[in-house]
């Protein structure tokens, strides 16, 4: 189950269900979301009390693990704050989702 979707630049407004592996992004990317302030962005604003200000989560940078339409897992960071993320730190992270992303294949031919 999917409690927060990015669609369009905006959060869905109800949760979705996906079979597993299913994702509505195009396939082997890492997709990069960065919201500067969780409270205000329009994409979470509408969620932020019930969804993020319980958890002390403020700022989010997240990579949706996609590969050949299948959903392989996200990634993500949050700050207790609101914050800028950086362009060194979106990189970084950038990186990290698709060496992980890759790392996930890897496993994945080993196992079948």
């Amino acid at each position: 189950v999917v409690e927060q979707e990015l669609q369009g630049g905006a959060m869905a407004t109800r949760p979705r269900e996906y079979p597993f592996g299913e994702w509505p992004e195009p396939p082997g990317t890492a997709e990069l979301h960065a919201i500067e302030d969780t409270s205000t962005h329009p994409a979470t604003a509408a969620g932020y009390e019930s969804r993020f200000a319980p958890l002390g989560r403020r700022a989010l940078l997240a990579a949706s693990l996609v590969r050949d339409g299948r959903a392989l897992g996200v990634l993500a960071a949050f700050d207790a704050r609101p914050r800028a993320w950086t362009a060194r730190e979106r990189a970084l992270f950038q990186g990290a989702a698709e060496r992980i992303l890759a790392a996930l294949e890897v496993a994945r031919a080993l196992h079948e």
